[in-house]
């Protein structure tokens, strides 16, 4: 059975460490490192390889860690298509996959209520080194198109039921987190170098520096990272949106001729 939830939280309240211990305990003998992705594009590749076997548990770190710089929307919709493939991927492969964010509304509102739950994240009693988290399954009625989040229930040695509302997890084994953080230390000075990149970008355009020839290159990079967006599709044929280009890049009808003609040829559109 597939099973996906969110592990929510403020930021050092134990939402890796618990989601990796988690995995550990579900999957002792096969979880490992290689099955924690920090973005979408990591995820996606996970996702669609030959590694995940049935049953496989995948820890997706962050998701509201990514760029706060103009790319952001595009980040958004590229992270919410992945959590989309998710839940087709897992009708065949019953995986178990644990997404953790800051906060829920970095999940699109129409793919939440197709998570099986919410862990959110209290506080770390950092002297037992144990993370206290509550629980709560989701429920969606598609009639009343309502949305309920509730506690798991536990029968007591005298036989009455009680509400789950505190859960004690311990901190994960020290290899594999001292491996985790040397992991995400790499994706987050990689993400740190691209979004200074991507600033120095949008300041170029909005000043109008893309108008001599040896742009060209550098511009159809930019669009080959975003086809989506410079790419329309009328009937069977793709043709590449001359006007955003000269809107985005701030250039000229010459410049945009060229960088169109470029992308076309890279992406062999009719």
């Amino acid at each position: 059975m597939d099973f996906v939830t969110a592990v929510v939280g403020e930021r050092g309240t134990g939402k890796s460490s618990s989601a990796l211990s988690l995995a550990l305990a579900l999957q002792p003998k096969r979880f490992s490192l290689k099955n924690v992705c920090f973005s979408s594009e990591e995820f996606m590749q996970l996702l669609n390889s030959d590694k995940l076997q049935e049953g496989d548990v995948v820890v997706w770190d962050e998701i509201g860690a990514g760029k706060s710089n103009p790319g952001a929307r595009d980040w958004f919709s590229k992270t919410n298509k992945a959590i989309s493939s998710i839940f087709q991927t897992m009708r065949y492969k019953n995986l178990c996959v644990l997404v953790t964010t800051p906060s829920m509304k970095y999940i699109d509102v129409h793919l939440r209520i197709l998570f099986s739950g919410i862990i959110e994240t209290s506080y770390i009693n950092r002297k037992e080194e144990i993370c206290h988290v509550r629980f709560l399954r989701i429920e969606h009625n598609p009639v009343l198109d309502k949305t309920y989040h509730k506690y798991l229930f536990f029968k007591g040695a005298d036989g009455e039921l009680t509400q789950l509302k505190d859960i004690e997890i311990p901190k994960p084994p020290d290899d594999l987190y001292e491996a985790y953080k040397l992991k995400k230390a790499g994706f987050t000075e990689k993400l740190e170098l691209e979004s200074q990149q991507d600033i120095l970008l949008e300041q170029k355009k909005r000043r109008g520096e893309f108008n001599k020839p040896s742009d060209v290159s550098s511009i159809v990079e930019e669009v080959l990272k975003q086809p989506d967006k410079y790419i329309k599709k009328y009937g069977k044929r793709k043709i590449v949106k001359e006007s955003v280009i000269q809107s985005d890049f701030n250039i000229g009808g010459g410049l945009s001729k060229r960088v169109k003609g470029v992308v076309e040829s890279r992406l062999e559109l009719d």
